[in-house]
């Protein structure tokens, strides 16, 4: 709460989190479905090393891991990383190898996550995340999806989770079908006056 605080004395913070809470263009997105009990690792997995935490707070991640972060998503949305991150009923986060960043993933539970109308109170959204592209087609984000859920969300096994990924971050969303998700079908999302709308603009193939 104390770094909420902090975060929201500083002006140009203040006037970011307006723009996105009163006018925000998502673009397109593909979105995928699954039962928690259907997510698997995938094929040919072998990621030992890899470490996965939920970060609370950004003293959780080392300097040179939020250079990079920076260096990919831009000081913008790492500015609305630190308002979102203490968010109730959303949660980030952070998959390392040998220490270095290799992935991120939100995860929101559906009450939280009001622009879908499909998506049920208990269900669970995964996005925006992304793979730095040194760990990419290793199958990392199947692998970080299945851990999530086996030890933060396996206390109901029949609730759906949906992933959302831009159209054009094709191995996001090939990533959450070799872990057993299907598309339902891309969608456009925008955020305009505080209101969200989404349309349906391609059904499933």
């Amino acid at each position: 709460m104390l770094n909420k605080i902090k975060y929201l004395l500083n002006s140009e913070n203040i006037i970011h989190i307006v723009k996105a809470k009163l006018f925000y263009d998502y673009g397109s997105e593909v979105v995928l479905k699954c039962t928690v009990s259907e997510i698997s690792e995938g094929p040919n997995v072998n990621l030992e090393s890899m470490q996965l935490k939920r970060i609370t707070s950004f003293k959780q991640i080392n300097e040179e891991n939020i250079s990079i972060i920076q260096d990919i998503i831009g000081q913008d949305k790492m500015r609305l990383w630190q308002y979102k991150i203490n968010e109730k009923n959303t949660f980030l986060f952070i998959a390392t190898i040998n220490g270095e960043f290799a992935n991120y993933t939100w995860a929101t539970l559906g009450k939280k996550y009001k622009p879908w109308p499909f998506v049920k109170k208990d269900d669970i959204v995964f996005g925006p995340c992304l793979t730095y592209s040194k760990y990419g087609k290793k199958g990392l984000y199947s692998k970080v999806i299945l851990y999530i859920c086996n030890n933060y969300f396996n206390d109901n096994l029949k609730r759906y989770a949906y992933g959302v990924c831009n159209v054009d971050n094709i191995w996001s969303a090939k990533g959450l079908i070799k872990g057993g998700f299907k598309e339902i079908g891309i969608y456009k999302r925008k955020i305009i006056l505080g209101i969200s709308a989404v349309k349906q603009i391609k059904p499933k193939i």
